[in-house]
């Protein structure tokens, strides 16, 4: 992992110098990725720089010529700031520089190699013979397979196609999934197949899929055993509320919500032993997760052995360094399943017993793996959010800063709920700012569209099914 901004920082610092010392001839660079660094060369045919200018290019209090920064409209000191963010992140950079002839700077960033798939999945037969190469590269890594043009089991085995399913297609297959470029939506169900985007690609999506996939399919789906203890949630989004009571209820766990950090500050200073274990996301207003542990780990001594995990969507290790640093004994990335929940509380906890198993087949919408009362609580609570939320988003187009609260708000919601859609797309919204254009305006629209079509859904059901 490596800090995106700062070395966006560093990119843009010595590509605006290269562009304002190079009058004639070009600017070129080089990007390489090791196991330990990623690493840059910009090279120029600019003005280049004098022995003793090169020798304090990086103390911001030696300024070059004054003829200089008149004919360029600044002296270079860009180059000061590089160095300095380079140390903290623990980098190094290299000058080489004629007058005259141009400059050449070396950049190494040491970066954290982070494995998001394991090497394979077991156990399934991968079947693709399309033409698209990232598709191709990662069903490799995936499946462990050499070749993917052929399903020789009836069993257990995934057909992957381009576009559409072919006329007269061998339906022996376990499961059909479809890669379609002009896709509405980045993932969709009917009773033949399940369509995801091929352009754009998401690996992790297609990666989830062939995961769920193989669960069902080889019948090695895992009951998680039922938990005892007392926990307390604080969570200030409503839909997250109510998902998390629900899934915590399921694995046989008594629970308590709160709506901040403050109120769960004031519960645990009230009665230490309230709780068994304290679940709290990182971001909320008032009094966020951070400071919540770290006044908890400070202030009430008897809280000091208990187990806090913090709930986040930025899945990086800056995140959990931090996390680590204020108290946090775990951390849960969004969106996450039942069986992560359960994989992290059961080493706090002790087992009660086994729980049984609810049929989750034929999901089409994601109030479908809800049971009637919690369905109906939960499209409640997602209409009257994603529709404030929504009205927001409209009034907030051109206002990135305000825009990009409100797709993380609409994310964290439809990553609760499981709306797999939404949550993309207001992610992909999340990562663009207005200056990007055509696809900035594209994730707006699609966010809004989408947001449109499940709230009449959403609404619709509710009628049918709400006494």
């Amino acid at each position: 992992m490596i800090d995106s901004l700062r070395v966006a920082q560093i990119i843009n610092n010595i590509l605006s110098n290269a562009v304002k010392f190079t009058r004639v001839g070009e600017i070129a660079v080089a990007i390489s990725l090791s196991e330990q660094s990623l690493d840059f060369c910009f090279t120029d045919t600019g003005e280049g720089m004098s022995p003793e200018l090169l020798e304090n290019v990086f103390n911001p209090f030696v300024q070059a010529d004054s003829s200089i920064a008149r004919r360029y409209g600044g002296t270079g000191l860009g180059l000061a700031i590089v160095h300095d963010l380079l140390q903290v992140m623990g980098g190094k950079i290299s000058i080489e520089s004629t007058l005259g002839k141009g400059t050449t700077i070396q950049v190494m960033i040491p970066h954290q190699r982070v494995r998001h798939y394991p090497d394979h999945i077991e156990g399934v037969t991968v079947c693709y013979s399309g033409t698209n190469r990232s598709v191709q590269a990662w069903l490799a890594i995936w499946s462990g397979q050499q070749t993917l043009c052929s399903c020789t089991s009836k069993n257990n085995c995934i057909a992957i196609w381009d576009d559409a399913l072919p006329e007269g297609m061998d339906t022996s297959s376990d499961l059909h999934v479809v890669l379609r470029k002009a896709l509405p939506t980045f993932r969709t169900r009917d009773e033949q197949s399940i369509a995801i985007s091929s352009e754009p690609f998401f690996a992790d999506l297609l990666y989830d899929i062939l995961v769920n996939a193989h669960e069902e399919v080889a019948g090695e789906r895992v009951i998680p055993d039922a938990l005892k203890g007392r926990i307390l949630v604080a969570e200030d989004n409503p839909i997250n509320q109510l998902v998390i009571r629900r899934q915590l209820v399921s694995l046989g766990l008594a629970v308590e919500v709160v709506n901040d950090g403050c109120e769960a500050y004031e519960r645990i200073k009230m009665d230490p032993e309230c709780c068994d274990l304290l679940i709290t996301d990182c971001h909320m207003p008032h009094l966020d997760g951070y400071e919540l542990v770290h006044q908890l780990r400070e202030t009430i001594p008897a809280f000091a052995d208990k187990a806090i995990i913090g709930c986040t969507a930025e899945d990086s290790r800056i995140t959990a360094e931090k996390a680590l640093a204020f108290g946090f004994d775990e951390i849960l990335y969004k969106p996450y399943g039942l069986s992560r929940l359960h994989q992290l509380l059961s080493k706090y906890l002790p087992s009660s017993e086994p729980l049984s198993e609810e049929g989750e087949s034929g999901i089409l919408t994601w109030w479908d793996q809800y049971d009637a009362n919690d369905a109906i609580m939960l499209v409640d609570v997602y209409i009257d959010t994603m529709s404030s939320d929504l009205e927001q988003l409209r009034l907030a187009q051109h206002d990135p800063s305000t825009l990009h609260h409100i797709a993380h708000r609409i994310k964290g919601g439809a990553s609760a709920v499981g709306e797999e859609n939404v949550y993309r797309c207001a992610k992909a919204l999340e990562a663009l700012t207005e200056s990007e254009g055509a696809a900035y305006t594209e994730s707006f629209e699609c966010l809004v569209t989408l947001l449109e079509h499940t709230l009449v859904a959403a609404k619709q059901w509710l009628m049918k099914n709400k006494g």
